[in-house]
């Protein structure tokens, strides 16, 4: 995540930034602004009145959300149904029909729930995890959209490398 903030604070800052100078002021200005008590209100009325500002946070929201999509597509594709964290805690996303990695279809359907959850509506963001606490399979809003589901990665059962009862190398063959 530290990643796709840093990047797409350097898409805002050298493209977008220059060409709204004055919207970039008039934000500074209510936001410093100590008379104003709400400037969550404030920010809002002056993107309502005020063009130039509501097209800057409409670029920020979709140069995010780009981004976004950009690494959970990328990244589930080249690491075969895994994000970087899930590589971490060697996890890796299946799809249940097939048992193997999900296929491009299901890779852009989940990147792009899970982006525009994250940066349009950030409650449903929770609401689709919350799913996963509460379905047989542990399964997230996305992946029952997809029919994908989240498990520990097998290679790493084989080799007996993930710790717990049911993730340990099988026993030895009797003689």
């Amino acid at each position: 995540m530290i990643l796709i903030t840093l990047i797409v604070y350097v898409i805002i800052q050298k493209f977008v930034l220059p060409n709204y100078m004055d919207a970039v002021n008039k934000i500074a200005e209510i936001m410093t602004n100590e008379a104003i008590e709400n400037k969550r209100e404030s920010l809002q009325s002056l993107a309502n009145t005020h063009s130039d500002v509501k097209e800057l946070l409409n670029y920020f929201q979709g140069i995010t959300w780009g981004v976004l999509l950009l690494y959970f597509v990328v990244n589930e594709i080249v690491l075969k149904g895994a994000t970087l964290g899930k590589k971490i805690f060697r996890l890796t996303t299946i799809k249940l029909g097939t048992m193997g990695p999900p296929n491009v279809a299901d890779i852009l359907m989940r990147s792009f729930v899970k982006a525009a959850s994250i940066v349009f509506f950030l409650p449903l963001f929770f609401i689709t995890f919350t799913f996963a606490a509460i379905t047989i399979r542990g399964q997230a809003g996305h992946d029952i959209l997809c029919q994908t589901m989240v498990v520990v990665d097998r290679k790493h059962l084989r080799r007996g490398i993930v710790k717990g009862n049911e993730a340990e190398s099988p026993p030895e063959p009797l003689e």
